[in-house]
């Protein structure tokens, strides 16, 4: 079976390091394929049930670890583009 888009994955990330070591980051994903219906699933289920979006999942599993804020997403239903997520991560 064949999708009537390409899959891929971009991963931008614009990080700054202070002089004390704090590392800030803003982690933008854009996506199309599986990796895609999880997160629109995800952050669906997320809003119905009014916690929020939460994107802890997916810093954790790109090897990013620290404290998340600031977590925007595209509309999980909004499905004719390719589904973004964006999040800040900080860590000492």
């Amino acid at each position: 079976m064949s999708l009537p888009f390409p899959l891929r994955r971009k991963v931008d990330v614009d990080a700054s390091l202070d002089p004390s070591g704090q590392l800030t980051a803003r982690v933008k994903y854009t996506m199309r394929g599986e990796n895609e219906l999880l997160l629109r699933v995800a952050f669906h289920q997320s809003l119905r049930k009014m916690e929020g979006p939460s994107p802890n999942f997916s810093p954790i599993s790109d090897g990013f670890r620290g404290k998340v804020t600031s977590v925007t997403a595209s509309d999980p239903s909004a499905t004719r583009e390719p589904f973004t997520s964006d999040y800040e991560i900080n860590r000492a």
